[in-house]
């Protein structure tokens, strides 16, 4: 699972993104380049924020992939250790709700931290990657690559 994660944080493509938000707010493209502070919360909560998109996209995607026997996904990951069905879904959803609560504990840690000329700016860089998850759920539900109305429940 651990270098599924690894190869899930890049292959969700959250990165450009990231450059693009950055760019937006008129903030360094460079993800490795600490704003408003020289604390390394910030390129924890990107790698956070790749995590929790990449179990997100899993879990809304895992009816699609089921059905057409997509390996690709972190509940097919569990399931082909031999991790039962419910157990193997609710181990990923519990995965993906642990690092949402970090998130949001080191978003606020570094909010209250953060200081210097580019300090308006990098919180709203920050509030807006806070806001992908929310945004990437609703482009699932409405853009038809998904199974509509697929009910997880039905796959446990």
């Amino acid at each position: 699972m651990h270098e599924w994660m690894a190869q899930r944080t890049i292959t969700i493509s959250t990165r450009p993104f990231m450059v693009l938000f950055r760019e937006s707010f008129g903030l360094p493209t460079d993800l490795a380049r600490p704003l408003a502070s020289d604390s390394p919360v910030l390129g924890q909560l990107q790698l956070l924020l790749q995590a929790m998109l990449g179990l997100e996209n899993d879990i809304l995607g895992w009816a699609k992939d089921d059905k057409e026997g997509n390996p690709l996904n972190a509940v097919e990951v569990l399931l082909s250790l031999g991790v039962p069905r419910l157990q193997a879904f609710h181990a990923v959803l519990d995965a993906h709700n642990d690092l949402m609560h970090l998130y949001i504990a080191l978003a606020a840690e570094y909010l209250g931290e953060m200081e210097g000329p580019q300090k308006e700016q990098a919180a709203a860089y920050v509030a807006l990657m806070t806001n992908c998850g929310h945004a990437m759920a609703e482009r699932m539900v409405d853009c038809g690559r998904y199974i509509p109305g697929a009910d997880v429940r039905e796959l446990l």
